[in-house]
């Protein structure tokens, strides 16, 4: 049994106060699901369950083997979760189990509709999701401390996010909808980028060889961390005139938070990682308007 305190910090490692911005992505697959279907099944609501644990579970055991790492010890962050909050590995791995379970279970309410056929295809999605989750973070995959491991992990995540939104309303598993219909599928990996450049000197005592660290004598990461925004914007306009709506346009209202994010990233500062967060959820939530209109 949990104490209150322990609550506390699985909740505060799980980072629940970023779902809003984690949750938008499948919401930007419920929309482009509506345009195409013209409905949203009731199930819809199941959806969101599955995801906030695949959530817990990915940011849970960041925390854990960040503390294990010996990184950012001194940062207010999730890695506090272990050693402020009386919580150890076996309490993180049994709410990660319990997660696992609640995915699968909560899948069989949110795609009740479906046959058998369709149901392997979730459980192929909930498969690759946790398989992320858990080798982003665990030995001997560790993929965040892999050149572009995190970067490529962030960017696949929240495309099944999307693309499982998607195949719940329509019933068509399209792999492609979030490349051809939705060009802020590819900010999670620019936030990856930015992420590792800010937290460069903290992950070089995890051994990480991220883009970062490997090119830190390049410009290859400042390229990158300016010119995914500006490739995502030119999409973005690009996707407003093949569809012949000005609504779409409504994300490039975030060119200035991004600026600033970029300016803080350049800088190492730790206030782009706040912003950049708030940058995303923004422009999905301006995506969505895009696509409903």
């Amino acid at each position: 049994m949990y104490s209150f305190k322990q609550i506390q910090g699985i909740i505060h490692g799980s980072r629940v106060r970023l779902y809003f911005t984690f949750l938008s992505f499948p919401l930007v697959g419920m929309c482009l699901g509506y345009r195409d279907a013209g409905y949203v099944p009731f199930t819809f609501i199941f959806l969101i369950p599955i995801l906030m644990a695949n959530m817990s579970i990915a940011n849970l055991l960041n925390a854990l083997f960040d503390f294990e790492s010996k990184i950012d010890e001194k940062e207010t962050s999730s890695d506090r979760t272990m050693f402020d909050y009386d919580l150890t590995s076996k309490d993180i791995w049994n709410v990660v189990y319990f997660d696992i379970l609640l995915m699968f279970s909560f899948s069989f309410l949110a795609f009740s509709h479906f046959n058998n056929t369709q149901m392997i295809y979730v459980f192929m999605y909930l498969c690759f999701d946790i398989f992320l989750a858990i080798a982003y973070n665990v030995p001997p995959f560790r993929l965040k401390t892999k050149l572009f491991g995190g970067e490529i992990s962030g960017l696949l995540l929240f495309m099944t996010y999307v693309n499982l939104s998607y195949f719940l309303i329509t019933g068509v598993s399209n792999m492609t909808i979030c490349f051809t219909d939705f060009p802020g599928i590819i900010l999670p990996m620019w936030a990856a980028i930015a992420n590792f450049y800010i937290d460069s000197e903290e992950d070089k005592k995890d051994g990480s060889t991220s883009s970062a660290i490997l090119f830190a004598n390049t410009s290859i990461p400042k390229i990158l961390i300016i010119g995914l925004p500006t490739m995502i914007y030119l999409l973005t306009i690009i996707y407003a005139i093949r569809h012949n709506n000005v609504y779409s346009c409504l994300p490039l209202l975030t060119i200035p938070m991004k600026f600033n994010v970029v300016k803080y990233s350049l800088q190492k500062k730790k206030l782009g990682k706040k912003l950049y967060f708030k940058s995303i959820l923004l422009f999905n939530v301006l995506s969505i308007i895009g696509i409903i209109f």
